[in-house]
């Protein structure tokens, strides 16, 4: 059993945070998601999200008109592995490595069954 602590709420950016649990041996702890600030007619809501790449993004738990109930509404889902987009392996590679295997799936398209 690890000793309970209060939540890491680190601000990114103008009305961006990010939560996270302390590790439990004073490592850099396990990101749990982000409130984003949304204004509506009524005044100010926060909107939790789960991990994502892009903090941006990510599953919608809801918004919240108090800032300690969207914090606790990100603290009780279960940690998710961060992973990256499988159809966006592209952005992850250096760009001479991505040009050199789409000219060749390229080439492997044009000449497919020409000389066989």
């Amino acid at each position: 059993m690890h000793a309970t602590s209060e939540p890491l709420v680190i601000e990114l950016r103008s009305g961006l945070w990010m939560v996270k649990e302390p590790g439990s041996d004073g490592g850099p702890g396990v990101i749990r998601g982000y409130l984003s600030q949304v204004e509506v007619a009524g005044g100010i809501r926060y909107l939790a999200r789960l991990p994502h790449l892009n903090p941006t993004q990510g599953i919608r738990l809801g918004e919240f008109w108090e800032w300690a109930k969207a914090v606790e509404a990100v603290l009780a889902e279960q940690p998710r592995p961060l992973v990256a987009d499988p159809y966006r392996a592209e952005r992850y590679t250096e760009p001479g490595e991505n040009a050199v295997r789409l000219e060749n799936a390229r080439k492997r398209r044009r000449f497919a069954g020409r000389f066989s």
